[in-house]
């Protein structure tokens, strides 16, 4: 159902983000810390898997609330289909279209994904040391 006026997207302050992005690091490296704590300290393990799942919760909220709100941007204002059919964008649409594209270039979450990739890795090499 459409709206009377598009949605706006507004970006969030970078302090803000960056909170939610420590969030996220949080999480991730609670997931792994749980294949030490196992070898290491096993009573760990249940508090480290609460803490991690947690996080992780508000994290992906967070995430999924970015994500619904740039599509609702999008589809509220039919922008998609008016770039694809090359028909000229109003001043306020070429706007949310910028705003858009720059919440893709300044969020972090690309810094994210390779944070758990190194992570995971490491999670795997202290398994397989602490096995040994």
């Amino acid at each position: 159902m459409a709206r009377d006026a598009p949605a706006r997207l507004r970006i969030l302050p970078m302090p803000i983000i960056i909170a939610l992005l420590a969030i996220g690091l949080a999480s991730s490296l609670a997931f792994r810390a749980i294949i030490v704590a196992e070898h290491v300290e096993p009573d760990w393990v249940r508090p480290l898997w609460y803490i991690a799942v947690l996080l992780n919760a508000l994290f992906f909220s967070y995430r999924y609330w970015v994500s619904r709100r740039r599509v609702r941007a999008v589809v509220d204002g039919d922008l998609d289909s008016k770039l694809y059919a090359g028909r000229a964008l109003s001043d306020d649409e070429r706007e949310q279209v910028a705003a858009i594209l720059h919440s893709i270039r300044i969020s972090p979450e690309r810094f994210n994904y390779l944070v758990i990739f190194a992570l995971s890795a490491l999670a795997i090499a202290a398994d397989l040391w602490l096995s040994a």
